[in-house]
């Protein structure tokens, strides 16, 4: 072969390539190749891939890579992908960009990528995202992700999402979200959240949710947070909460914060709580069993003013009412720990004792009550 001349390689056609044996294609050269017809290439299999002078790779063009046997390029590998003209990488297809190796992904530049057929980016799978370097994936914009198979996108790790264009961001789409890596979610910044399409955000589950870095929650905005699945709501923490932004949180229905562990809730500041609609306030509320582990300004959001009284949730007008409603099942005032030697307690009123003469209370412990209730602000007269 290595002694043929060039221009009569233009007389074999892809019947006879077929039939080349593969160890003899190493003989051809650039001359000979550029004058092959290119329906001719049709004929190479994997094994005559294999076995292609790497230098030589860049003799091939759009249309004899059009002509490549789908099933024959596993047979490229990182040094011959390496070699091939950025300009030629649009002749590939995506059934073709199906059968690469995917060891062989690593040979792939930046420039050989940007010419690359979006539709083509479709053939591309896990394995082969898995090879991807890092470096070149500033190279996808919005249209190409958009092709992506949803079930490669587990092939993405955190160093490669963190090169991604934020721009391209949208190009996400919410089946796609669903098959990330949750480890990779480490990888995303806020500026990458911010251009996310919101209807994407549905994709996200709660375990990719709970590796969200703490800082990029702010690029998140209200109608993001509005499409979150709220049986995700779940994989966030209270490091997270303290980086959503104030107005975003607007976007929580009360499914959504019901569907928050209690750990995280204490992660919001007064300016979220206030910024929160009314539904989602009152689920917190009816969720959260104690307010003792938020800030006081927080509580004071989720309590009404005159409740203030029993520095939690409930009034004592609630109480009145709930033990009226249960008096039979009160327990009794001895098994209370009531002190029989002060008489009935049915009898008894603030100011009963307030004489220092009473035989039936120490007038020590008598004054130092009475001077509690005065530092109060309760007189004995307080009923």
């Amino acid at each position: 072969f290595a002694n043929f001349d060039p221009a009569a390689m233009a007389g074999f056609d892809a019947d006879q390539v077929d039939h080349f044996d593969p160890l003899a294609v190493a003989g051809f050269n650039a001359d000979q190749f550029a004058n092959f017809d290119p329906a001719a290439f049709a004929g190479f299999d994997k094994e005559h891939f294999e076995n292609f002078d790497p230098t030589l790779m860049s003799v091939f063009d759009v249309e004899r890579i059009q002509n490549f046997d789908p099933l024959a390029m596993g047979g490229f590998n990182a040094d011959q992908f390496a070699n091939f003209d950025p300009a030629a990488m649009a002749g590939f297809d995506a059934s073709q960009v199906d059968h690469f190796d995917p060891l062989a992904m690593a040979g792939f530049n930046a420039d050989q990528f940007a010419n690359f057929d979006p539709a083509a980016f479709a053939g591309f799978d896990k394995e082969h995202f898995e090879n991807f370097d890092p470096a070149l994936m500033a190279v996808f914009d919005a249209e190409r992700i958009r092709n992506f198979d949803p079930l490669a996108m587990g092939g993405f790790n955190a160093d490669q999402f963190a090169n991604f264009d934020p721009a391209a961001m949208a190009g996400f789409d919410a089946n796609q979200v669903d098959h990330f890596d949750p480890a990779a979610m480490a990888g995303f910044n806020a500026d990458q959240f911010a251009n996310f399409d919101p209807s994407a955000m549905a994709g996200f589950i709660a375990d990719q949710i709970a590796n969200f870095d703490p800082s990029a929650m702010a690029g998140i905005d209200a109608d993001q947070f509005a499409n979150f699945d709220p049986s995700a709501m779940a994989g966030f923490d209270a490091a997270q909460v303290v980086f959503f932004d104030t107005e975003a949180v607007a976007g929580f229905r009360r499914d959504h914060v019901t569907g928050m562990d209690l750990d995280a809730l204490v992660g919001f500041d007064v300016n979220q709580v206030r910024n929160l609609n009314v539904e989602a306030k009152h689920g917190i509320a009816d969720k959260v069993p104690s307010f003792d582990d938020f800030d006081l300004a927080v509580r004071r959001e989720f309590v009404d003013e005159p409740a203030l009284r029993l520095g939690g949730v409930g009034s004592f007008e609630d109480l009145f009412k709930q033990l009226a409603n249960n008096v039979d099942s009160l327990p009794t005032p001895e098994k209370l720990g009531w002190d029989q030697t002060l008489g009935d307690i049915a009898g008894i009123r603030f100011g009963a004792f307030a004489d220092s003469d009473n035989p039936g209370i120490d007038s020590e412990a008598l004054a130092a009550a009475l001077e509690a209730f005065g530092l109060a602000g309760l007189g004995p007269g307080v009923p």
